[in-house]
């Protein structure tokens, strides 16, 4: 059996894990549409702060996906599923391939949520931003780096 978690953030880590306690044998691939390890999105606020540093933040060893034999992707992000033919494509993010595919038996879609961002005037701003995930977190940090006034 060929199980594919879309999403790497606490949902899709905590169903491989439960996966692979259940059963050893079952092939795993959890495909994530960010380019490093699996994180904690609780955790942004104390690694924007300086409070927390990635290794804390990433919560896993780095040899955890490969002891238990689970096949982690960066990178690809899911843009449409075929349910029929038990397919679901992706967009390489690194060379915006739109051709990529991986098959499934059974297919978890974890792929978390989206900040809503209300209509108040002022937020489009290009200094306004939004601690959704990592790369936004390190986005502030070189900002604040460079401001003058904050």
């Amino acid at each position: 059996m060929n199980v594919l978690v879309l999403g790497a953030g606490g949902a899709g880590v905590s169903a491989v894990q439960a996966i692979r306690n259940v059963d050893d044998k079952i092939d795993i691939n959890l495909v994530s549409k960010e380019d490093c390890m699996p994180y904690s999105l609780c955790g942004l606020p104390d690694f924007l702060s300086g409070k927390t540093s990635m290794k804390v933040l990433t919560r896993l060893d780095n040899d955890f996906f490969t002891k238990n034999n689970i096949n982690l992707i960066f990178g690809k992000e899911a843009i449409k599923v075929n349910f029929s033919k038990k397919i679901v494509h992706f967009k390489n993010n690194s060379t915006n391939d739109m051709n990529e595919k991986l098959g499934f038996d059974k297919l978890l879609i974890a792929i978390g949520s989206k900040p809503v961002i209300p209509s108040i005037p002022g937020l489009n701003k290009k200094q306004v931003y939004i601690v959704s995930n990592l790369e936004s977190c390190k986005n502030i940090i070189k900002s604040v780096k460079k401001a003058k006034k904050i």
